[in-house]
């Protein structure tokens, strides 16, 4: 077994097949540990927590099962190593990952115009608007793109775990049953599983034939958009617009004086003649000189200049040359024009008025923010899942919300569907979703928990489920962790689920101890969405 010391001083594992997973079990339960297993670390909140040096944990990678180790190319049935990267990861440290290796890649090569030398292969249903992240990840915490049509759990239809039950170690594949029946534990283990159900090896999916991706992004003020976000029902409500195209989502700069909307929606077409078939790309940043590496450092430098410096700025003036409610007022009256007089600025770069128009082969199309940098322009989120129900409400609370500028700050949110499931801990378990995506710069100055508080308090009554993957709320918040568990009608099987796969909690980190308060069992929900 190979080992990797990290740039933060941690030594990792990187298992090569089974037996070496089955040591990293016997060892854990030997030596009383707790295996803390990375795919790409793009989960934020829990890849922060969690990298410390902590002499109870085996630190995991999972660079070298990253394979695809079987493969039916007549019926598009793959079995995936857990982790193999979706796309290829830039910012992979040990400098594995490449296009080549990547699932999406090796279902359905392209040249590196897009074009094709081979017939078109196998797809996804649907990808999340990036693809940097290892396949076990993105199914453990539950993540989705923006559709009410097609999912990514749909083509899952296994998954092979190892766990310890306290007397041996159990390799066991999971298998979709028939979706009536939901009580089956394929859906607890087979996603949304948060890495608490043992250590999983291997995902099968059944894929469906490629198919390239047209739409069109139209970024405008909102009165002048045919969809209704201000619920005035003089258009298209929202509500039904998320549930019209294949794949959409909306970028909404609230700011009273911007107030901008990027519409960004998109439809699967049938590749019919693939030989002579010209891309047409979307780009979500200028392209300079072949590259967004330009654009994504201005951009980053002067996000950081508005939420850190400025910041900084304001906070010293106002302690240390205003005296009287008058002059603190002109200084953050002063302040808050020129974040405006920056944003439109950029705005005018990066997001102009118009349409922009695509067509390009599905997984070039889909992660439509896979050319933002995470080093240069970095960006914490926390996600909120709301019923598609509820989204005349949703709206209405944002929009009072944004009218105060504290609320609305300097960066944007994104606003999107999700497709109803049967997953346990999906937050899309039974019901459609409308899922409002807050954005915080990452090098803000201040914890982002602070600002992603607001919106936790703003839907707290509306049973919303957050993204696993994502910040869900400060883990010293007993009101919190109990606004965590209350939406999931299954919460109690999962957790019964979870104590027999892992009596001895070798798999329970302490990030999921504080964040689910599992230290004890004492805490029972009655459902509030059924």
């Amino acid at each position: 077994m190979q080992m990797f010391n990290s740039k933060n001083g941690i030594l990792y594992f990187q298992p090569e097949d089974i037996d070496d997973v089955k040591r990293l079990i016997q060892s854990a339960v030997d030596n009383h540990k707790t295996i803390i297993i990375q795919g790409a670390k793009h989960s934020f909140p829990f890849s922060t927590e969690v990298e410390q040096h902590n002499a109870g944990c085996l630190y995991v990678l999972l660079t070298y099962m990253n394979k695809i180790i079987a493969s039916d190319f007549e019926k598009g049935i793959f079995t995936v190593q857990a982790g193999c990267r979706l796309g290829h990861d830039p910012f992979d440290e040990t400098g594995v990952s490449t296009l080549e290796n990547s699932l999406v890649f090796q279902l359905d090569p392209l040249l590196p115009n897009g074009t094709r030398s081979v017939p078109p292969g196998w797809s996804l249903p649907e990808l999340g608007g990036i693809t940097h992240q290892a396949i076990g990840g993105f199914v453990g915490t539950g993540s989705a793109g923006g559709s009410t049509r097609y999912a990514f759990c749909d083509a899952i239809s296994a998954i092979r775990i190892l766990y310890y039950d306290g007397k041996n170690i159990v390799d066991e594949t999971f298998k979709r049953p028939p979706i009536k029946d939901d009580s089956d534990p394929f859906w607890a283990v087979g996603y949304a599983n948060l890495g608490l159900l043992g250590f999983v090896v291997e995902i099968t999916f059944i894929c469906q034939r490629a198919f390239n991706v047209r739409g069109s992004e139209k970024t405008t003020q909102p009165e002048r958009h045919f969809i209704d976000i201000k619920n005035t029902a003089t258009k298209q409500s929202l509500h039904s617009f998320l549930k019209q195209p294949d794949y959409t989502r909306l970028l909404w700069w609230p700011q009273k004086q911007i107030n901008k909307l990027l519409v960004w929606s998109a439809s699967q077409e049938t590749i019919t003649d693939w030989p002579n078939y010209k891309p047409h790309p979307y780009h979500s940043l200028p392209v300079i000189n072949g590259s967004t590496q330009l654009a994504n450092k201005v951009f980053g430098a002067i996000f950081h200049f508005l939420g850190h410096t400025l910041v900084i700025g304001r906070q010293f003036i106002l302690k240390h040359f205003t005296n009287t409610p008058s002059q603190k007022q002109s200084v953050n009256q002063w302040f808050d024009k020129l974040d405006i007089l920056i944003l439109k600025l950029v705005l005018k770069i990066v997001a102009p008025n118009g349409e922009k128009q695509f067509d390009d082969a599905w997984w070039r199309a889909l992660p439509m923010d896979n050319e933002y940098s995470d080093k240069f322009a970095p960006v914490k989120f926390t996600e909120l899942w709301i019923p598609i129900s509820q989204t005349d409400e949703v709206m209405k609370r944002l929009n009072e919300f944004y009218e105060k500028p504290e609320n609305s700050g300097t960066f944007c949110s994104e606003i999107y569907p999700g497709k109803a499931n049967c997953f346990w801990l999906s937050p899309g378990y039974g019901t459609d979703t409308i899922r409002v995506d807050v954005f915080w710069f990452g090098r803000n100055f201040g914890p982002p928990e602070d600002y992603f508080a607001k919106f936790w308090k703003l839907f707290d009554d509306m049973h919303f489920r957050c993204h696993w993957g994502k910040y869900i709320g400060p883990s010293h918040d007993r009101k919190c962790q109990e606004l965590i568990r209350r939406p999931y009608p299954r919460w109690e099987d999962f957790m019964e689920l979870r104590f027999r796969h892992d009596p001895k909690g070798i798999f329970l980190n302490d990030y999921w101890k504080k964040q689910l308060d599992l230290q004890s069992r004492s805490f029972k929900v009655k459902p509030a969405i059924t």
